[in-house]
């Protein structure tokens, strides 16, 4: 629920959980991700579907605008028939590896889409990387009435130079 006159937030919480007697220690520190070797995977419970991932600049980088295209395939033919969910065709969220930075993203679209709309194989969104580190990225779509999920381990590295200054160099 969103307050009157507010906009939606998201909070993180810190939830001390007791394991049952005889269960084993949880697992100490961060988890372990390792950036995904490839970036185009089958999608969960469908092999014959793949989502590839191109990122702009080809490398994420920390404190820069980061625009990224999830192109969707089936067996090797563009997919064209997303439909809408939730007013998009897509939804993305990265979560930081220390679970500290949580980012939603929707795609790039002027409007949102109507009920009958149809969309593929692109798929054009936008974030901001606050910092440098291991994010899990999840893209959740609909095509044909089901929910379809693939995931990501994407490396965000630190900027070259310092952001502010590339942000002016680029800035015409």
């Amino acid at each position: 629920m969103t307050p009157a006159g507010q906009r939606a937030q998201v909070f993180r919480l810190l939830v001390a959980a007791r394991a049952r007697t005889g269960d084993p220690d949880p697992p100490a520190g961060l988890p372990d991700l390792a950036p995904s070797p490839s970036l185009a995977k089958s999608v969960e419970g469908d092999p014959s579907t793949t989502a590839e991932l191109l990122f702009q600049p080809r490398t994420p980088v920390a404190g820069l605008e980061t625009h990224f295209l999830v192109r969707f395939s089936k067996n090797g033919a563009p997919v064209n028939d997303l439909e809408p969910y939730l007013g998009a065709m897509a939804h993305g969220v990265f979560i930081s590896q220390d679970s500290k930075v949580y980012l939603h993203c929707h795609p790039e679209q002027l409007t949102s889409p109507g009920p009958n709309a149809r969309g593929g194989p692109d798929i054009p969104f936008a974030t901001f990387f606050p910092r440098p580190g291991l994010y899990k990225l999840w893209i959740q779509f609909k095509r044909q009435g089901e929910m379809g999920l693939v995931a990501y381990t994407i490396d965000v590295k630190s900027p070259v130079l310092p952001a502010r200054l590339i942000r002016f160099l680029l800035d015409d």
